[in-house]
This record gives structure tokens, C-alpha cells and sequence, in this order.
């Protein structure tokens, strides 16, 4: 009979595993600081009242980005997320948007993120 080999796992040394948690909390505060700015440029003006709505949506969006990329992405390492190119673009977009919408509060930021999506 031809063996296969050892097929038992290889554990990490724990200088790769504190290094590699390390680099994902560095990751994960940039990813916040730079998304939460990006909603803050795009809901301004007129949808600062529901800037905190807008952090959230932008902070889910960004962990569901996160999560897909990197759990079943095919290069190991990979990190994907919102990126702040388009933010001046979206943030014209909604002051048209919000300012052109005759309805306020509620109903003016969910069309503004209907619009953006």
C-alpha cells in the first residue's frame, strides 16, 4: 500500500497567531475610522440628522465586505471593504437627492440610501 503522508495539521506558532491578530485589529480600526468619514462626507447638510443611521449602514457594509472577501476569497490575506473614491461623487448625489426630496427626516434618508445603492 502507498501512504498518503501525515495528514495532521500543523499548529501555528504563537508569535503568528498574536501577529496575525495584531494586524486584524490595525486593519479593522482603519476600516472604521475611514468608513465612518466616508459617511460622514456623504451624509452632510440637510441628512446630518440621520448620520448616525448612516454610520451604522456604512459600518455593515463594510464588516459584510470584510467577512465575504476574506472567508471565501481565493488569496489568503485578501481585505476588501468601502472605498473612499467614490464618497465626493455619492455625497453630490445625496445633497441633490435630499434636497430635492419634498419629505424630510425618515423618509428623505432612506430615499437618499435607495438612491446611493
Amino acid at each position: 500500500m502507498i501512504g498518503h503522508g501525515d495528514k495532521r495539521r500543523r499548529k501555528a506558532p504563537s508569535g503568528a497567531v498574536a501577529s496575525a491578530l495584531m494586524a486584524g485589529s490595525l486593519v479593522g480600526v482603519a476600516r472604521v475610522a475611514g468608513t465612518t468619514s466616508i459617511a460622514v462626507l456623504v451624509f452632510a447638510g440637510p441628512l446630518a440628522e440621520s448620520l448616525p443611521a448612516a454610520i451604522g449602514l456604512t459600518l455593515v457594509s463594510e464588516v459584510v465586505a470584510l467577512t465575504v472577501v476574506s472567508s471565501l476569497g481565493s488569496l489568503r490575506g485578501a481585505v476588501a471593504g468601502v472605498h473612499p473614491a467614490p464618497a465626493p461623487s455619492a455625497a453630490v448625489i445625496a445633497a441633490a437627492v435630499a434636497g430635492s426630496v419634498a419629505a424630510g427626516g425618515e423618509q428623505r434618508f432612506l430615499t437618499v440610501v435607495l438612491t446611493l445603492r
